[in-house]
């Protein structure tokens, strides 16, 4: 399983709103690496920010399962 593999799998069955630092803490990789991740899934509209002061992401399914 790679990093970003990890770290999608994180974004999708976390349910709280999560930042960087969230995602490093809980998996153990790297900042860097998270924040490269982060651009990705935003760019692929798998995350959303909700926080651009405090850099918050949720995840799009949570977000659509709330709208249902």
């Amino acid at each position: 399983m790679t990093n970003m593999d990890v770290i999608r799998n994180f974004v999708h069955q976390y349910r709280k709103p999560f930042s960087t630092e969230t995602i490093t803490e809980l998996t153990g990789i790297e900042t860097r690496t998270v924040s490269r991740s982060i651009r990705t899934l935003l760019n692929n509209q798998e995350i959303k920010c909700i926080s651009t002061q405090d850099k918050l992401y949720v995840s799009s399914t949570a977000i659509n399962l709330r709208w249902l």
